[in-house]
């Protein structure tokens, strides 16, 4: 309560006080790139091979974008507040994260449309109109080399291995209750639709594995926390209806955690589950048999630890037996029951990718250049504030693990940042990371909310609500004047 004598504080003072202990650099960093946005200057759109140009779009009347602050905002607040009810939480977390896509879209003044055309006029469209056409999922999965040559799936699939497409192909067959007729075209009218309505809620499943492997790290609020800044990262909000956003990061976070469950219970049913599901995974899209080295790096963290209950690595060795071993049997099986040999249809699709889209000429200036240009365009679509924190992480735990000392969640921090430089220098991709590595964007969430919790112990609460509102408006911003497509 505050005494008779006191005087009310100012604005500038309150202003002050919130400030105090802020990373001014987080906010000058933040400040600029909300700067480029708001002002449309042409910074980056000038960097030669710049993929995402700033461009004018609808900000929406003024009660549709005060509702997609406000009722996020309320509702997170709430999650993060309270304890326990973790199921309760995360099912409101999702219903959110679905409900602010769709808010986004509306601001187009399109209705539906704003979120469906993705799934109707962009290159990856594709795949929904192959979905519809296609009679037979068996049939793509055995034939798809013989589908490609005859140019029956479109473009894009030549890129993939056939579980992307066969993806599609279930949530299509899941959509034919809604069509309004049999016909091919009708069919892929439901899909659309139906995908346009649903798969944004889909791809905020993804924070239930996060919360679940947050937990084995850190404490529980803080695998809450990551779950709830999943929500508001720009490429996540705006890069829709992708199976770069919908499915992959649900992929890769639910297989890192399954393997890191199946060491923590010493269990070799769930290593050898883990072992299918990161082969299945890799059958959806090559990149994602990266989350071996992130899972390797969790689960030789906690036999490094004491969480486990248990030092020594022959645990570890048993559980990751079982995992590879599990790969190379679900491999000799597809290549049995379905003819698919995986290391043939990696060297297509690599040798059809460099050799359609000619973005990559190999020079020591070119691989540095794009590497530049990857890392700087994944980081204003993650959001400068989450990038800040998560640069801050990386640095903790190199010096950890230099030290001998990788506590927590450092020794996969550091692995996680081998990996955006291997994916940086040698991806051969120039263009679109927000994208491409958005499987990533799970585990930088995660590292940021331990960034938070370490660099802010007693000052957690006002950090993080700076932090969310910061990126908030990135991704507002980047929806009125940038955009994806």
């Amino acid at each position: 309560m505050r005494r008779a004598n006191d005087k009310p504080r100012s604005i500038r003072q309150r202003l002050h006080g919130a400030l105090t202990g802020f990373p001014q650099s987080l906010l000058a960093f933040t400040a600029l790139h909300l700067c480029v946005l708001a002002l449309n200057l042409p910074y980056l759109s000038k960097i030669p091979g710049w993929f995402f140009k700033l461009r004018e779009k609808p900000a929406g009347p003024l009660w549709l974008v005060a509702a997609l602050a406000a009722v996020p905002f309320a509702i997170v607040h709430r999650v993060l507040a309270i304890r326990g009810r973790h199921a309760a939480r995360l099912v409101a977390l999702v219903l959110l994260g679905g409900a602010m896509q769709h808010g986004f879209a509306l601001l187009e003044g399109r209705g539906l449309d704003g979120m469906r055309d993705r799934i109707v006029h962009t290159g990856h469209a594709d795949f929904a109109r192959a979905a519809a056409a296609e009679p037979s999922v068996l049939g793509v999965i055995v034939g798809y080399d013989e589908k490609l040559f005859e140019g029956s799936l479109g473009v894009y699939a030549n890129s993939k291995p056939p579980g992307q497409l066969v993806l599609y192909m279930v949530f299509e067959r899941l959509s034919r209750p809604f069509a309004s007729g049999a016909a091919p075209e009708e069919r892929l009218a439901a899909f659309q639709t139906f995908a346009a309505l649903v798969w944004p809620f889909v791809s905020y499943l993804v924070i239930v594995p996060l919360f679940l492997l947050g937990r084995s790290f850190t404490s529980d609020e803080n695998a809450m926390l990551a779950s709830a800044l999943y929500l508001f990262v720009p490429s996540v909000s705006l890069i829709t209806l992708h199976a770069d956003q919908v499915f992959f990061p649900l992929f890769t976070v639910f297989c890192v955690w399954l393997a890191t469950l199946a060491f923590e219970r010493r269990s070799l049913p769930l290593a050898i589950a883990s072992g299918v599901a990161v082969y299945l995974a890799g059958f959806c899209t090559f990149p994602l048999f990266l989350v071996l080295p992130i899972a390797g790096a969790t689960t030789l963290s906690l036999a490094l630890g004491s969480r486990t209950g248990e030092r020594g690595l022959k645990p570890l060795w048993i559980t990751w037996g079982c995992i590879l071993g599990a790969m190379v049997v679900t491999d000799i099986a597809f290549r049995i029951a379905f003819d698919y040999d995986l290391v043939q249809r990696y060297r297509d699709a690599t040798a059809f990718h460099g050799q359609w889209r000619r973005q990559f000429v190999p020079s020591p200036r070119a691989y540095f250049n794009y590497a530049f240009m990857g890392t700087l365009e994944y980081v204003v679509w993650l959001g400068v504030p989450l990038a800040w924190l998560v640069a801050h992480h990386f640095r903790r735990s190199i010096s950890a693990v230099l030290l001998g000392a990788p506590s927590g969640i450092a020794l996969p921090s550091s692995i996680l940042l081998a990996l955006f430089a291997a994916l940086a220098l040698f991806g051969e991709t120039k263009v679109e990371t927000a994208r491409l590595w958005m499987f990533t964007v799970p585990f930088c969430c995660l590292l940021a909310a331990d960034e938070i919790a370490r660099r802010y112990p007693d000052d957690r609460r006002r950090i993080v609500w700076w932090v969310i509102p910061l990126q908030w408006l990135t991704v507002y911003l980047t929806k009125t004047h940038q955009d994806f497509f």
